[in-house]
């Protein structure tokens, strides 16, 4: 028999661990959902995902000269409203 505060400890720790696993999931499918982006779930925490950049926008940046995932972080390449 477990003591009572135990017990009550490993049932909250269960409980945590699968709603983050549940979310990591959640996270990982709506990622792969995207073109371009691939995703894994590594534990109940963490989600890595990986961008795949479009051969077009490589081209495009090295026409600009510059390294195809600064491109899109540099303020005269960022979409105009």
């Amino acid at each position: 028999m477990l003591l009572p505060r135990y017990q009550r400890w490993t049932e909250e720790r269960a409980a945590v661990l699968g709603s983050l696993g549940r979310r990591a999931a959640a996270i990982t499918k709506a990622l792969n959902g995207l073109p371009g982006l691939s995703c894994v779930a590594a534990g109940s925490l963490y989600a890595f995902p990986r961008i795949v950049l479009p051969a077009a926008a490589v081209a495009a940046a090295n026409k600009a000269g510059l390294a195809p995932d600064l491109m899109w972080v540099t303020p005269r390449y960022t979409l105009k409203k």
